[in-house]
């Protein structure tokens, strides 16, 4: 396996192409057009003759004026004399071989979203080294991504963490986090939430796909390369978080950067001890809150309304089965939304959260993509009465039956069931009303596991 370079050795490199592409300068005085032109064709720049579109340009220092190129975006005329910019675009192998490469983390994945709990995990072994924080994941889909205690906190509030993570490429293109300082404004998505950033190597994606195959738990390592840490969103000093590589370690980014194999260890000293202070600091809202409490002065101020209507259905489950015996799976955006770990007993139930919807004279679920699937054993149907908007029943159905490989391919797959049709799924819904609902939930579990329908 070819070994992923450090940062220093791509500001090397970097250095090493501009300085093979620099060019002593044959022309003399101060610069007018002709003689940029003359310049930036003497590098082999193939320049489109627009002098009126130069002039117009009248309010930008002559170093920075940008000369039209054919095939390519106006070039400042700084960057053709220094290096920055080589003369030729790239060719059509070059960009098909950078696609490729910036792909090949994903090619034969089903899904994506267990970079983030990789990324977190790899993260939190650099800013919590002793293991100072209590650390707890979220359903995907909520405005934060974990909530977070300090250990020996006796209270029930927590601070909510934010992570963004990207993997970056051999090239010198920034990193776009999906992050802006809007977002942790009054009103913002992130509004009360620290916010982490992520970039990280996969150094091995064949065993990690594999490994996620033969173990629900397993959250594969990753390498850091660079960790960002704000209280808040809105500390971004740019309006998002589009990280070039650095090259300095005084930059605008300060101490909210750290860059692996660049930075000395005392700015990651600081990091740690800011997150710890953050987390006792920013403490606000309960899990349950983080959880089930929607709109302004809460934890997501602003949620799809499809992730409401599965968080209602996880508060559903949590009324009969308590809060305490659910939580959410390591990765996210996989099949199983919630784990139920039984009271008093040693049993762990993967569930998946569906909305039964009306469907002609029966029910219908949405399946959508359901990644790694055969790690889920039920799916927990729910009923709404859309009359007062409660949901008043919820059908146990095996995965295995409802996310059964299929034959014909569809572009949007759904599981039914009427009188007619998976009849048994209609006959022995659990009424939410019924005291015994927990133990009936469970009864359900435990017999459909033994006939194994």
């Amino acid at each position: 396996m070819t070994k992923r370079k450090t940062r220093q050795e791509h500001n090397n490199d970097k250095k090493a192409r501009k300085a093979s592409r620099r060019v002593p300068r044959i022309t003399t005085g101060q610069y007018t057009y002709e003689k940029q032109v003359i310049e930036a064709q003497h590098r082999g720049f193939n320049v489109i003759h627009d002098e009126t579109a130069w002039e117009a340009q009248k309010a930008v220092v002559l170093s920075q004026r940008k000369l039209c190129i054919i095939g390519r975006k106006p070039i400042r005329f700084n960057d053709i004399m220094s290096g920055n910019v080589r003369a030729t675009p790239r060719t059509a192998a070059e960009k098909v071989a950078t696609s490729a490469k910036q792909s090949a983390l994903m090619k034969g994945c089903e899904q994506t979203n267990w970079y983030e709990a990789s990324a977190t995990e790899a993260a939190l072994r650099m800013l919590d080294p002793n293991g100072a924080l209590q650390i707890e994941t979220l359903p995907d889909g909520l405005s934060a991504d974990y909530i977070a205690q300090t250990h020996g906190d006796e209270s029930d509030l927590h601070a909510g963490i934010q992570v963004k993570s990207a993997n970056r490429d051999d090239s010198d293109a920034p990193v776009n986090l999906r992050v802006a300082q809007g977002h942790g404004g009054a009103g913002g998505k992130y509004e009360t939430l620290i916010l982490l950033g992520v970039i990280f190597t996969v150094d091995d994606m064949e065993g990690a796909r594999a490994a996620m195959k033969a173990d629900f738990n397993h959250v594969p390592q990753v390498r850091v390369d660079e960790v960002f840490l704000y209280a808040n969103a809105t500390e971004i000093h740019t309006a998002s978080l589009q990280p070039h590589r650095r090259i300095r370690a005084d930059d605008s980014y300060g101490d909210n950067r750290y860059v692996v194999g660049f930075d000395d260890e005392s700015r990651l000293c600081r990091m740690q001890e800011k997150l710890t202070t953050l987390v006792r600091e920013k403490k606000r809202w309960t899990k349950e809150q983080f959880l089930f409490a929607f709109g302004s002065d809460s934890p997501n101020p602003k949620l799809n309304p499809n992730q409401t209507t599965e968080m209602a259905n996880c508060a559903a489950l949590a009324a009969q089965v308590g809060l305490r015996n659910l939580s959410a799976p390591k990765r996210q955006n996989e099949t199983v939304d919630v784990v139920w770990r039984v009271e008093g007993s040693a049993r762990v139930i993967h569930i998946s959260l569906k909305t039964a919807k009306i469907h002609r004279k029966g029910f219908q679920i949405s399946l959508n993509k359901h990644p790694n699937a055969a790690h889920c054993d039920f799916v927990f149907a729910f009923y709404i009465d859309r009359t007062i908007g409660t949901r008043t029943h919820v059908s146990v159905i095996p995965a295995a039956v409802v996310y059964a490989e299929r034959t014909a391919v569809v572009k949007n797959p759904t599981f039914n069931w009427s009188p007619t049709s998976n009849a048994h799924v209609l006959a022995s819904r659990i009424s939410l009303s019924d005291p015994n609902a927990a133990q009936l939930l469970l009864r359900a579990c435990t017999e459909l596991a033994k006939d194994n329908i």
